[in-house]
């Protein structure tokens, strides 16, 4: 026989990582003294190389009378009662195990059964995860500062996708993703298509050589500009309209957008796509901020740096306009010559 143990029946499961947690703890009290870097600053909760972008996992545990020897236990995870599209993790003789990277506010049902000698299942338990922001993924140990850009609410009361795009840092090179790691993303996660924006590192020196596995994305190397005020100069509007002409179209998602860090130049594509997808300012700017948690988060990784450099930079567009989200608008139409993408990227990302 094999009980479930935990979650419970209808338990809420955080998967916000200890870090994160203290992040928004302390969050509040240091928007009060912006200036102010003191010690207990979130961007000052690492040092250079230590990655605490992780999230937490949810650990799934049963009790089980069968003989060791028989023991062959596997885990099944979907978020329907019939199991359509399960997740299975194979436990072996081990009564727990855990697994990383299932969606923030979301219904989970599981079971646990034995292929062993003796065949047994437990009855089905459900879950729920709590509905927290952000929704960080966990690739694997070399991996930073990877999210999932959906969870959130927009302005209008209208959620943002999950599973659709997944920011972050480099998976070779400056930190090489491990083959575990390469197979959350290409497999687990289901990525199709790989957004590289470190084209500004390579202006002089050899392209990089792609790594043999990743192969099985997609591939899309841009010369991207980060928070530097830039975004609305000729070759940054290019480069721009490259990325978002890709994220226009849905065969290419899940879709993977990468520089560096995660930091600058992703961040500013997903501000840009934030603002079109009608998310309210503050949390953009956190959004920015939650950048501190990774390997190279530092002291001004604040909403001042976005405030004074992307959003000047965006009513240069139209000085007239004083609605920051008309401007990404006017932005996509006159800068990028996407008026289209403005209904498409709606479309996509938010649920009905």
């Amino acid at each position: 026989m094999i009980v479930n143990f935990k979650p419970t029946q209808g338990e809420s499961v955080s998967l916000m990582g200890e870090k994160t947690k203290l992040f928004f703890d302390i969050y509040d009290e240091c928007r009060k003294y912006p200036k102010e870097m003191s010690a207990d600053a979130p961007w000052s909760l690492i040092s250079l190389d230590k990655d605490v972008s992780f999230p937490k996992p949810v650990t799934f545990s049963w009790i089980c009378d069968i003989p060791r020897d028989q023991l062959d236990i596997v885990l099944h995870i979907a978020e329907t009662k019939d199991f359509r599209s399960e997740m299975t993790v194979m436990a072996g003789v081990a009564t727990s195990c855990e697994k990383y990277n299932l969606k923030t506010g979301t219904r989970y049902y599981w079971y646990a059964e034995n292929r062993g000698e003796q065949n047994a299942k437990s009855a089905v338990t459900s879950f729920v995860t709590a509905d927290e922001f952000p929704r960080m993924i966990y690739l694997d140990k070399m991996g930073t500062n990877v999210r999932d850009a959906g969870g959130l609410v927009n302005m209008d009361g209208k959620r943002i996708r999950q599973g659709l795009l997944y920011r972050g840092g480099s998976i070779d090179k400056a930190r090489t993703l491990t083959d575990e790691g390469f197979r959350t993303l290409t497999e687990e996660l289901g990525v199709k298509l790989d957004i590289d924006l470190r084209g500004t590192d390579y202006v002089d020196r050899p392209l990089p050589v792609r790594d043999e596995r990743a192969m099985s994305m997609d591939y899309i190397f841009v010369y991207a500009g980060g928070y530097d005020g830039a975004i609305d100069n000729k070759e940054q509007c290019e480069e721009c309209r490259r990325v978002f002409e890709k994220l226009c179209d849905r065969s290419n998602y899940p879709a993977y957008v990468h520089c560096h860090s995660g930091m600058d130049r992703t961040g500013t594509i997903l501000f840009l796509l934030g603002l079109i997808l009608r998310i309210d300012m503050e949390t953009l700017m956190l959004d920015y901020e939650l950048s501190a948690l990774s390997c190279d988060g530092w002291e001004d990784r604040s909403r001042e740096w976005l405030s004074e450099r992307t959003v000047d930079s965006l009513r240069r567009v139209a000085p007239e306009c004083v609605d920051i989200y008309r401007l990404c608008e006017i932005y996509f139409e006159k800068c990028l010559g996407l008026p289209d993408a403005i209904i498409k990227l709606r479309e996509i990302f938010l649920e009905e």
